[in-house]
């Protein structure tokens, strides 16, 4: 859910239930979350497109910054571009939503503003990087022969698209294989972590 607002309404009702709940991807205060790392695989593509590739520039295509997962996403890309006295002002992120329209909003804005093509673009999701790869298309260009496109979350599509994404796993069964086994040990009264 990317309207904050129907978010902030969605907890109060989740709240005022008195029951137990587990967001996941979402951090909420009183909540307990089950979530994956989103900075260190980051941090992994960024070195390797920089190590292996060659690659010295670089466009975070980003969701919303109200989503916790992607702004870590976003806070690991800037610290990668620190690290290796990049800066954010040639390596710029871009915001939008998580959806195949917002890659190709964000490639079309790069082109009419004339803004440099960089070596690599990193997405913060497969649905966003599928969309840079199709809008490429429809200007002339070609990946990866003209730049290097990565995705998060390990998609369908990303195996199926045209070309395939470099992508991160993120095992979504095992999270939810976590959520129940969290619920199962409050059920039964046991301990259990918040995160």
């Amino acid at each position: 859910i990317v309207d904050m607002a129907q978010v902030e309404k969605l907890v109060r009702v989740v709240k005022a239930s008195n029951i137990p709940a587990i967001t996941i991807g979402f951090e909420v205060e009183g909540f307990y979350y089950a979530g994956i790392d989103n900075e260190k695989p980051i941090y992994e593509i960024m070195d390797h497109l920089y190590n292996v590739h060659g690659c010295r520039s670089f466009i975070f295509a980003g969701g919303p910054l109200s989503n916790s997962e992607n702004s870590l996403r976003v806070q690991a890309y800037n610290e990668y571009l620190a690290l290796r006295g990049l800066s954010n002002k040639d390596n710029p992120v871009l915001i939008g939503n998580f959806d195949f329209m917002t890659g190709c909003r964000h490639f079309e804005t790069i082109v009419e503003k004339h803004i440099p093509i960089p070596d690599a673009f990193v997405c913060t999701n497969d649905n966003i990087a599928a969309g840079i790869c199709a809008e490429a298309e429809q200007w002339g260009y070609r990946v990866p022969d003209d730049f290097l496109v990565t995705g998060f979350d390990n998609l369908d599509k990303a195996a199926y698209f045209r070309p395939q994404i470099t992508t991160v796993f993120q095992d979504r069964e095992e999270i939810g294989k976590l959520c129940v086994d969290v619920l199962l040990r409050i059920w039964e009264g046991k301990p259990v972590e918040e995160r």
